[in-house]
């Protein structure tokens, strides 16, 4: 599902609404150094390990479905070790970079439309000695030049979601790839098409809150079939991100995690709604370049 008549001016507007959301979202590096401060105390010789994990609040610096662990599974997946430089798309904060620097030790270049989140990205980054390995650039990435063949892997985790134009955005940065690169990426998508005015709505809903643009993940494969990557790698991990976003409510109605936008919350009740219906799914697919 991919809206058809979205303006430039529109597109503009969702580009504002989308950095809007993450100035009040509850991951932020206020939010996590307070956590990790309440419970050691103190700053002082942190890793990226205080900043990526916390199994009690899940107010850390992973703000996509499966935190660690799934950064860890999807770079084994994409072969990624010491001498793998890597690409990171709309990488937030810039947990999944850090987290890959810190445990197989490559180098990773994050870029991100929030001037906000890039400023953070590189604080914490420097904060816990992972900036000799980790670099980040604030911009649009479907307006910033590319540079060709650097990278050997493009690395998208709950972020691509976020542009309308994915054949572009997979297109343009493709040319960014060395020769045999690949793609690792995880994504919500759209699993079967709503059948009911409800569940449309409810669809829309969702994705108006995600300020995102959901599509099957037919189109994905398809887009990437076009550009000559090859999928060699393909999960469905649908119950995960259910069982994140019920667990997220549960800490929000106990008031363990506190500070949670209503909107945020609302988010979270429609995409467990809608997983349980078959309609929002959430995969992981590796794909090889081919030429």
């Amino acid at each position: 599902m991919v809206p058809t008549d979205i303006t430039p001016a529109a597109r503009v507007n969702r580009n504002y609404e989308l950095q809007d959301l993450y100035r009040t979202h509850p991951l932020r590096e206020e939010s996590i150094l307070k956590r990790i401060v309440d419970q050691k105390g103190t700053l002082t010789g942190i890793t990226e390990l205080d900043l990526a994990e916390d199994r009690f609040t899940e107010i850390t610096d992973q703000n996509h479905i499966g935190g660690l662990r799934f950064v860890k599974d999807l770079a084994q997946k994409a072969r990624v070790g010491p001498d793998t430089n890597i690409l990171d798309l709309g990488c937030g904060l810039g947990g999944s970079a850090r987290c890959l620097a810190y445990f197989f030790g490559c180098r990773v270049h994050g870029v991100d439309l929030s001037v906000e989140r890039y400023r953070e990205a590189r604080h914490l980054t420097k904060l816990v000695g992972l900036d000799h390995l980790v670099t980040f650039q604030c911009g649009d990435v479907l307006r910033i030049s590319v540079p060709r063949q650097r990278f050997d892997v493009l690395w998208g985790q709950s972020a691509w979601v976020h542009v309308e134009d994915k054949e572009r955005l997979i297109k343009k940065w493709s040319k960014s790839l060395k020769a045999g690169g690949c793609i690792a990426l995880e994504e919500a998508y759209v699993k079967r098409t709503p059948r009911y005015a409800a569940e449309r709505r409810n669809l829309d809903d969702l994705a108006d809150r995600w300020k995102s643009y959901l599509v099957g993940l037919d189109v994905w494969t398809e887009i990437l079939s076009s550009q000559s990557f090859e999928v060699f790698c393909k999960e469905d991990l649908s119950t995960e991100l259910s069982e994140l976003y019920r667990k997220l409510i549960r800490l929000t109605r106990t008031h363990v995690m506190t500070g949670v936008p209503r909107s945020e919350q609302k988010a979270w009740e429609l995409a467990v709604k809608l997983v349980r219906k078959g309609i929002v799914g959430y995969f992981r697919l590796v794909a090889k370049k081919l030429r």
